[in-house]
């Protein structure tokens, strides 16, 4: 401590080192404030993003969507036809006992319903309005819409599943279905659903064949078709929607 640089010592290593430590406080300080800032507008850029991409899809799905009503709107007897599918489909997949889809899933089925009759664009007016009886080449014909339902619908990322419907609805639990007549298991849960929604809703309305089937003939066809057409608890959950009146159908004495 004699010597004459002690009190340099004394005074400016403190300052130093007190000074050094305010820096890195400050630093560090000025670092997380950068970070969150930038977590935040990664999080802003995220949820831009998020929203673009859902945006995008609602566009494609309303698009697509508007296609299928053009293509119900050809025959006077389908009118709506398509919405009507894609709600009870919701219904169903909301009461099903052993299936409980999330809400991603509910959406999922319901955009499938939705776009199910999609490959009836590619069949000729002249079949689609017919009101007479279809010959056998023209139901042939009519029975490829599946095929080019699921040639539009196949591959969309940002539509994950939909051309299930518009691919299988005509398929049947007991494997005598078409395009494919696949059975049982593998056939998806998606498609077991939007087939009863489909055949409901054609017993239904009024067709140029058929007026609207009553209540106890519906139940009664369900009943029947459970196990054969129509996966069982799928049946099985539409007479319990029918009973319940959550799904309206009138008394009527039709067929």
């Amino acid at each position: 401590m004699a010597y004459p640089y002690a009190w340099d010592y004394r005074f400016y290593y403190p300052v130093f080192y007190w000074s050094f430590f305010l820096l890195m406080l400050v630093t560090d300080l000025l670092f997380k404030k950068y970070r969150i800032g930038q977590e935040k507008e990664e999080k802003a850029m995220e949820a831009e993003v998020k929203a673009t991409i859902e945006d995008a899809q609602k566009l494609m799905v309303n698009s697509v969507a508007a296609i299928g009503r053009m293509i119900d709107e050809k025959d006077n007897y389908t009118r709506q036809h398509s919405q009507r599918v894609a709600d009870y489909s919701r219904l169903i997949a909301e009461n099903l006992k052993s299936f409980h889809p999330i809400e991603k899933e509910v959406d999922q089925i319901y955009r499938s319903a939705l776009l199910h009759d999609i490959g009836k664009i590619a069949i000729p007016d002249a079949i689609l309005k017919k009101t007479s009886r279809l010959t056998d080449e023209e139901y042939a014909i009519m029975k490829t819409h599946p095929v080019w339902g699921k040639k539009i619908l196949a591959g969309l990322s940002f539509l994950p599943q939909a051309d299930y419907g518009a691919s299988y609805h005509h398929e049947r639990y007991d494997g005598k279905g078409y395009p494919e007549g696949i059975r049982t298991d593998d056939l998806p849960y998606i498609v077991r659903i939007i087939s009863a929604a489909d055949a409901l809703d054609a017993m239904n309305s009024n067709r140029c064949y058929r007026k609207q089937c009553s209540r106890n003939y519906i139940i009664s066809e369900f009943e029947k078709g459970s196990g054969t057409q129509f996966d069982p608890e799928v049946a099985e959950t539409v007479i319990y929607l029918i009973e319940e009146g959550k799904i309206e159908i009138p008394e009527g004495e039709n067929a």
